[in-house]
């Protein structure tokens, strides 16, 4: 079974080899400082973070004292590219994101619904959005 941070390994880590390809944009993680500030640059770049929206309890303890729990959740990625270039890239990147978790299973955590979603212009920047839901189970 998975727990919350394995299964963040697992988001992240996909992400991170779908996004690695690009190795001159940078990837805004959270709780750590970027290395270089994306805002100040001409590439693209993106923000990712994980929001847990459900968990609920699934079976009645075990000999063990343990409980069942199914986790639902929301990966989200904010792909940003410079107004001007139009959105050819923009879309080509949030397609190598989608195709990060379409269809799969990784380390237990299950990606279903993928929608890409456009923002529009925001400052100097043009915003698209990729939101992945997942679920896994977790025993506690």
């Amino acid at each position: 079974m998975t727990t919350q941070q394995q299964a963040a390994d697992a988001i992240f880590g996909a992400f991170n080899a779908a996004w690695s390809v690009n190795a001159s944009y940078p990837a805004v993680w959270p709780g750590k400082t970027p290395e270089v500030e994306p805002i100040k640059q001409t590439n693209p770049w993106a923000f990712v973070n994980i929001v847990h929206e459900a968990g609920k309890q699934l079976s009645l303890a075990g000999a063990d004292g343990k409980k069942l729990w199914g986790r639902k959740g929301r990966f989200n990625c904010e792909i940003y590219v410079r107004i001007g270039s139009g959105t050819e890239e923009a879309y080509t990147l949030a397609r190598s994101v989608e195709l990060a978790f379409l269809g799969k299973t990784i380390d237990g955590v299950v990606f279903r619904s993928i929608q890409l979603k456009e923002m529009g212009n925001h400052g100097d920047w043009f915003l698209i959005c990729v939101f992945v839901q997942f679920e896994y189970d977790e025993v506690i």
